[in-house]
């Protein structure tokens, strides 16, 4: 919320939503394949996402730090896992490869990585 807000308790109520279950359950089942971060009780309509995000039960939940942390940068590292992956899958760049420019990427402006 905007400290200068002129609507605090409007903003504090659709932060209240968007942080609730009832938003994580739409929003996972608008978007398949995205799963919610969400300590609530999220039911997905794919029998096969109910199945991964089950999974949750059995592990403990993480950050996803290529989006909140390394995608920060440039490159950002999140949309160069995405180009590399595709690059790595389609036999047009090897593991390797695919793993040194992520690596030197990462390496021009994330400093705890030096």
């Amino acid at each position: 919320m905007n400290a200068a807000t002129k609507n605090p308790e409007q903003v504090k109520v659709f932060l209240d939503w968007v942080a609730s279950p009832e938003f994580a359950t739409l929003y996972a089942n608008a978007l398949p394949g995205f799963f919610p971060l969400s300590n609530g009780e999220i039911t997905l309509e794919n029998p096969l996402a109910q199945e991964f995000i089950g999974w949750r039960k059995d592990c403990a939940s993480t950050i996803r730090s290529s989006y909140q942390i390394l995608s920060r940068g440039t490159p950002n590292l999140e949309n160069e896992m995405w180009t590399v992956s595709a690059a790595v899958v389609n036999g047009t760049l090897s593991p390797a490869d695919g793993a040194k420019q992520l690596q030197d990427g990462l390496d021009s402006w994330y400093k705890p990585a030096n």
